[in-house]
């Protein structure tokens, strides 16, 4: 390819590395970013999966018992965040590891300074990956969107879903990689030659996903009728299902060691139903698109736009829209039926949706094309505009995520005065702002640059990235087999470290954390007007308060 045919690329990777050190700020979640990143960590620095040291190193271990988390009965600690982006992330965590020892640098704990600065521009880098991936599919299946659309629409995508608050306020979590994850799976599904090639892409970005993030099993209703349109054949299918096994593999075997089954907490858990989402517990399909408590329409309304345009576009593209739409239908009904939370925990706006993100600028392109450009800029321009000022809300803290909002806290704290005045004030954590950030930044930036330059050489050509990834994944399910007889010999030896009381520690920690969330529940029932479900939830919040009381004797 000639260098104008990647200038667009080079663009959004330009303007991504120019908000990173304006806006990015690393920062951990307790406990969703320790788990996810807690595989990585132990793996490289401990080589155990083991994960006491890494919750201790977060204040997460307190008199013996381990918070948030049970220890099985094989003696570790319980992990259920999905193994993908530590996956992802491997690559760069360890061509810094390496190359700190090569030059004699103390390699330190494998979280914080450098590191923490590393896996925050990787959340950098699997964004701009993903909206690379979508500029290119809006010129395939929207080609006539013209520049200033396309840029319009990606910028939109950023800024008016919470994908930006991901990747640069909070980064160090699941959602970049995952955007990524089903950027790839989009992309690969788009293919105009869907030959044995596009087969084994499909299954390993689908296995990737769900690898990621279990809620993207629901995509695989999507692939299955793409299958069925291009890939009848049984070597294809075969050829798929072996792609998605691949990074599989790596889950299933560290489950295995974790709690002596390949499927993990799917199957036990230490809260009083023994399981982690409690599917069909309610059903939330309504509030998890309109509900003031971070529904999508509402704290994202260019979802709604983007949705528009799957059914705009279903006319034109009668290949690629319903892939679109089954991709949301699973997704939607997997947050307003499979997992009790539907509201997603202490989160910014609909964060369970962000992973659809390159889909949604495909509905906007399609919807672009659809009806007059000035009105789809207005459009567009209103609810990336009301997105912001949630986010602006959130950064000066007088719109609040640890609660439940009504929509008048939304519009009041968009409105206040007091919003606006404080985050002009408020402090902005960011390597341009920082001295010491901006040094790990160059350092994270170096050992991304490394396999940025092999990536780009494998990119030239669809099938040497497909043999890439097979082995890749392949060696890392092997690598992690290799963690089987240390995590098993040195389990007695943590736990004699940290004084674990093994009777507590087995249900206290699931145990508080659920009780935390059914206070949330508690508090949205109230305030919605739902007095018998509160009721309900009130008398459970009784037995669990009962039960950690018996634990605590």
């Amino acid at each position: 390819m000639r260098l104008r045919d990647h200038r667009p690329a080079l663009a959004i990777l330009v303007s991504f590395l120019a908000a990173g050190c304006l806006f990015l700020s690393p920062a951990y979640v307790r406990p969703d970013s320790v788990g996810v990143y807690a595989w990585l960590r132990s793996a490289v620095i401990d080589g155990d999966l083991l994960f006491f040291n890494e919750w201790a190193g977060f204040g997460m271990i307190d008199g013996g018992v381990t918070r948030f988390k049970e220890v099985t009965p094989l003696g570790t600690l319980a992990n259920h965040w999905w193994i993908g982006t530590a996956l992802l992330s491997a690559p760069a965590y360890l061509t810094m590891h390496f190359g700190k020892i090569l030059c004699s640098i103390q390699t330190g704990d494998g979280f914080f300074g450098a590191w923490g600065a590393l896996l925050a521009w990787l959340s950098v880098a699997f964004t701009a990956l993903a909206t690379v991936i979508a500029g290119r599919l809006i010129r395939q299946l929207a080609p006539e969107t013209g520049s200033a659309a396309r840029a319009t629409i990606l910028a939109a995508i950023l800024l008016g879903t919470p994908l930006f608050w991901y990747t640069f306020r909070l980064p160090l979590g699941t959602h970049a990689a995952g955007t990524f994850a089903v950027a790839l799976l989009t992309m690969a599904l788009c293919w105009h030659d869907q030959d044995d090639v596009a087969a084994i892409a499909i299954g390993l970005a689908l296995g990737l996903a769900i690898a990621t993030r279990l809620q993207h099993f629901v995509l695989v209703p999507a692939v299955a009728w793409h299958a069925w349109r291009h890939h009848r054949s049984l070597r294809r299918l075969l050829l798929l299902a072996g792609g998605a096994a691949l990074p599989l593999a790596s889950q299933g075997m560290a489950w295995w060691i974790v709690y002596g089954s390949p499927l993990g907490p799917l199957t036990t858990g230490g809260n009083e139903h023994g399981a982690t989402w409690l599917p069909f517990h309610s059903n939330a399909l309504l509030p998890v698109l309109f509900s003031s408590y971070h529904g999508l329409f509402v704290w994202a309304p260019i979802a709604l736009l983007a949705a528009a345009g799957w059914t705009i576009g279903w006319r034109r593209h009668n290949d690629a829209a319903p892939l679109m739409i089954l991709m949301f239908a699973g997704e939607w009904i997997a947050n307003g039926l499979f997992d009790r939370w539907f509201w997603g925990g202490m989160s910014f706006g609909p964060r369970r949706f962000v992973d659809l993100a390159v889909p949604m600028a495909i509905g906007l392109a399609w919807l672009a094309t659809s009806i007059r450009r000035t009105a789809f800029y207005a459009m567009t321009g209103i609810a990336t505009a009301w997105s912001i000022a949630l986010m602006v809300a959130t950064h000066a803290s007088t719109l609040s995520l640890s609660r439940y909002v009504t929509f008048a806290d939304l519009v009041n704290s968009v409105l206040s005065a007091l919003t606006w005045s404080r985050a002009a004030q408020a402090p902005l954590r960011s390597p341009i702002a920082d001295g010491l950030l901006a040094g790990q930044s160059i350092a994270a930036l170096g050992a991304i640059a490394a396999g940025g330059l092999l990536l780009l050489w494998l990119a030239q050509e669809r099938r040497r990235i497909a043999i890439a990834a097979c082995i890749y994944f392949a060696l890392c399910a092997g690598a992690t087999a290799t963690l089987w007889q240390p995590t098993r010999s040195r389990a007695q030896e943590e736990h004699a470290r940290y004084r674990i009381d093994d009777r507590v520690a087995a249900h206290w920690g699931p145990l508080v954390d659920q009780r935390t969330l059914l206070g949330d529940e508690l508090a949205y029932l109230r305030g919605t007007g739902q007095p018998d479900r509160a009721a309900a939830t009130a008398r459970e919040i009784e037995e669990m308060d009962a039960r950690i009381r018996a634990l605590t004797r």
